[in-house]
């Protein structure tokens, strides 16, 4: 007999960026749901454009109380009817258009969009349930097209799992006036882009922003990081958008934010040199005794902060895989280690 048919499941996701020129960071952001939900959902979200005068909610837009309220609609969906918020965050800095790109930044935006969504696909890639993604995205540049970027990323799976599922049935190009769900997505993470910005800063920023954002962070309800703890920033406060999120929060709240590391080659260059510094030497041998070799500094990639100091981690073992903590931004930085010259 036949093996039964699996289940198909159909979810949908609805996708923005933010601060693509003229800031350190980029934000992809999107909102995602099960297919049963959706019309709750965006019907519920409708409702919150009634009486507007404007047509459109936007993070760059004039902070009001009903985008308050538009805010605290979305945070309730996440809470009872399976929505989803998740964003990835690009140091553009650390962007090699002309490597990579053939120095096109629409292309690297396309590969930025690809990168977040193929993760969604690899959650699913044991098939045991048939799932099909929907993808809307807010219009980006008529040199790239939903379409092809259908057949990229179906591409991708079948070649990463070897099966022929079109996981993507649909991927198209929308305009953001008519999508609500887009919209959310764009409230959401123009907040976390604003933040990982630091446009907070500005002395001309609007204080009702500043509300709107800490409004968010108390809704979002996440636990700090260890990385945040150190600059004592706790769940109510708004700067907790500029980190990483912790893993487990991520399932409990619904609410993801992932930093893409473009710098993994370096890292591991870094880590090479270490371990085959440390094979050179006795295994017992500590970080300050290996200073009569090296100069020992850190380096932190995620921020590019540079110490030409050893940190307090003289006293370890060299064979230790302990990396000091960046005083910059919280992150995890590495040593780095320079021969001194013999005179």
């Amino acid at each position: 007999m036949p093996a039964p048919p699996r289940p198909i499941r159909d979810h949908y996701i609805f996708g923005d960026e933010s601060s693509k020129s003229d800031h350190k960071f980029l934000v992809v952001g999107t909102m995602d749901c099960p297919a049963s939900q959706r019309d709750t959902i965006t019907t519920r979200l409708h409702a919150r454009l009634e009486g507007r005068g404007r047509s459109e909610f936007k993070w760059s837009a004039n902070p009001s109380r009903d985008l308050d309220g538009f805010v605290d609609e979305i945070f309730d969906l996440i809470k009872n009817n399976g929505l989803w918020f998740r964003c990835v965050v690009v140091k553009q800095s650390h962007v090699d258009h002309k490597t990579f790109s053939h120095g096109d930044k629409d292309l690297s935006l396309e590969k930025f969009i690809f990168t977040h969504l193929i993760r969604f696909a690899r959650w699913q890639s044991e098939l045991r349930t048939l799932t099909r993604f929907y993808v809307e995205l807010d219009n980006r540049t008529p040199k790239y097209t939903g379409a092809g970027l259908k057949k990229s990323l179906n591409r991708r799976f079948t070649n990463e799992t070897g099966h022929k599922w079109e996981i993507f049935a649909d991927v198209t190009d929308v305009d953001s006036k008519s999508r609500i769900m887009v919209q959310a997505a764009d409230v959401l993470a123009g907040c976390v882009a604003w933040v990982w910005n630091k446009q907070y800063k500005n002395e001309k920023v609007d204080p009702d922003r500043v509300k709107l954002a800490e409004r968010i962070a108390l809704r979002a309800d996440l636990r700090a990081p260890p990385s945040a703890q150190n600059h004592r920033i706790g769940r109510e406060d708004f700067r907790i958008f500029g980190y990483p999120t912790v893993r487990f929060m991520e399932s409990e709240q619904r609410f993801a934010i992932w930093r893409l590391n473009l710098r993994k080659d370096q890292e591991d260059a870094v880590q090479k040199q270490r371990a085959e510094i440390a094979a050179q030497y006795p295994k017992r041998t500590t970080f300050n005794q290996l200073r009569e070799d090296y100069h020992i500094g850190t380096f932190c990639f995620a921020c590019d902060h540079e110490q030409d100091v050893l940190p307090a981690v003289g006293f370890r073992p060299i064979t230790s895989d302990h990396r000091p903590v960046c005083t910059l931004c919280g992150d995890k930085a590495y040593l780095t280690f320079t021969k001194r010259r013999v005179d």
